[in-house]
């Protein structure tokens, strides 16, 4: 118990200082997000840290409620929390009947689901055509988790997606009604990337994975990802597995990258940047980095065009083959950067389970073969740990699906991405400016991942919610709730050079 609170301590030690520094640097509008962030980070963790897990999820569900009761934060609090809360899930069964699996997001969105009839009614949500990339990806993975069983597994899985997908991304929709709700969440979500940066990079100086704490608490004993790399810890992160919580720094790294109108100066945008490429230099890992690098491509093309991302493609070739030969050079910066002799033998076993899967996924091309099939086919593939490591998330879904399912899987995110290029000059035109850019970098970010990482729950969450973030930005009408650092009221008298009071 000592261990969890002492962890409880650091971690909101850590978030303070994180949304502080954040705090610094963004308009005076935003500053109360750190303090919410902050008080979010101390609520939900106190909540888990709990002596009983359904006790915890319980508390932690109320917390939800306390905190997104209020509409204006509560998409921006939901993706803080989705992005840091600790992986800590448990199957609730009746019996040897297994119901369930409960995790600490599913509470969340439960909390949220409540607090939702709280809320001030607003512009109604408006549902588009852009919404259909997310749809597509959440039907792909509840057909893999439903095929080939019994109704009532069918019914288990339809509920599991609902809590672990669907129904976050329908109350982040339903909670941006407004550009001020809208510019908040954007603000929750920089705040998230340097919470996560902040706890990775003290992670690895202090050679302790914090977030390990919960789990042990509750007597979850896996596998652990944390592990030592060239003598230096590879942060774990809230998901305890470094590219998977590379992954989730990565795209909130994209989104900090587009979001640069909510801060005061440029310089105070490339500081923050600078502390989360930091803590993805924590975490090591390269799907990370490449995930940042296209998600940031993505971006640039979607405001600048495909002439302007010549001269930024150009310095980021030649600092990426700087950095390649420094790889070579020195072990240490190959670590960093995940080029480690580690990395470079989890490559080959990806070589070997590419091979082997291409030839399972000719057997049946069309909708692919259950888990069961494919997992015995390829069980000389098994690790120490005596499992498949699926790490190719696209392998994943052919294998599983078919090309049936990964092109809906595959599709739906580059849908996404057409999307949001095409809806950009308008939403600019609406006053939205670099915000307009985050469909496009996010798509590009995650696309660019999955070939290196699984398609973990938490990953694919945080990538739909913030495609609903972006479509909230092409859909919400110009004017909707402006954004309370840029609004102003009008004059209280004629004549014209009447006092204009500023609303802060």
């Amino acid at each position: 118990m000592f261990y969890v609170i002492k962890s409880l301590v650091v971690l909101t030690i850590l978030t303070t200082i994180a949304v502080y520094l954040v705090g610094l640097w963004v308009r005076p509008a935003y500053k109360p997000v750190g303090r919410e962030a902050a008080k979010s980070t101390a609520l939900a963790l106190g909540a888990l840290s709990l002596g009983q897990i359904y006790v915890a999820f319980a508390a932690l569900a109320v917390a939800a409620v306390a905190l997104i009761r209020n509409r204006h934060n509560a998409a921006g609090i939901l993706i803080f929390l989705v992005v840091t809360l600790p992986s800590v899930a448990t199957m609730a069964m009746v019996g040897s009947l297994q119901l369930v699996n409960i995790t600490a997001e599913a509470c969340v969105t439960f909390g949220a689901l409540i607090a939702m009839v709280m809320w001030k009614k607003e512009a109604r949500t408006r549902y588009s055509l852009a919404d259909l990339p997310a749809f597509s990806v959440m039907f792909v993975l509840a057909f893999i988790a439903a095929r080939d069983s019994s109704l009532t597994n069918v019914l288990r899985v339809i509920v599991q997606i609902s809590l672990s997908l669907f129904l976050p991304y329908l109350v982040v929709r339903k909670a941006l009604a407004s550009e001020r709700n809208i510019r908040i969440a954007f603000a929750f979500t920089v705040s998230a990337a340097a919470t996560v940066a902040c706890i990775a990079i003290f992670e690895s100086v202090k050679v302790w994975p914090m977030y390990q704490a919960f789990q042990n608490h509750f007597g979850i004993y896996g596998i652990s990802g944390v592990k030592m790399r060239g003598g230096m810890l590879r942060a774990g992160g809230p998901l305890m597995n470094p590219p998977l919580s590379a992954a989730l720094l990565a795209l909130c790294f994209v989104a900090t990258f587009a979001a640069r109108d909510i801060f005061k100066t440029p310089r105070g945008h490339r500081i923050v940047l600078a502390i989360v490429a930091a803590g993805l230099f924590a975490i090591q890992s390269r799907a990370g980095w490449l995930g940042a690098v296209a998600g940031c491509f993505g971006v640039l093309l979607s405001q600048r065009g495909v002439k302007g991302v010549v001269a930024p493609m150009a310095l980021l070739a030649v600092v990426g083959a700087g950095l390649y030969g420094a790889a070579l050079s020195s072990e240490r910066v190959a670590n960093l950067v995940g080029f480690s002799s580690d990395a470079k033998n989890s490559s080959e076993y990806r070589d070997r389970l590419y091979d082997r899967g291409v030839e399972i996924v000719r057997q049946n091309p069309a909708i692919g073969q259950p888990a069961s099939a494919v997992t015995f086919q390829m069980r000389d593939l098994r690790q120490g740990e005596g499992i498949i490591d699926f790490v190719n998330g696209y392998l994943a879904i052919a294998l599983f699906s078919g090309l049936t399912g990964l092109a809906l899987f595959a599709g739906g995110i580059a849908a996404q991405a057409i999307a949001s290029y095409r809806a950009r000059r308008v939403s600019r035109a609406r006053g939205w400016g670099g915000l307009s850019d985050l469909g496009l970098g996010v798509a590009l970010c995650a696309g660019a991942m999955f070939p290196y990482i699984p398609t973990d729950g938490r990953v694919v969450l945080t990538m739909l919610l913030l495609f609903a973030l972006s479509n909230a930005v092409a859909s919400v009408p110009a004017g909707a709730g402006r954004d309370p650092a840029r609004r102003r009221a009008e004059p209280v008298a004629k004549p014209v050079d009447a006092p204009v009071a500023m609303v802060a």
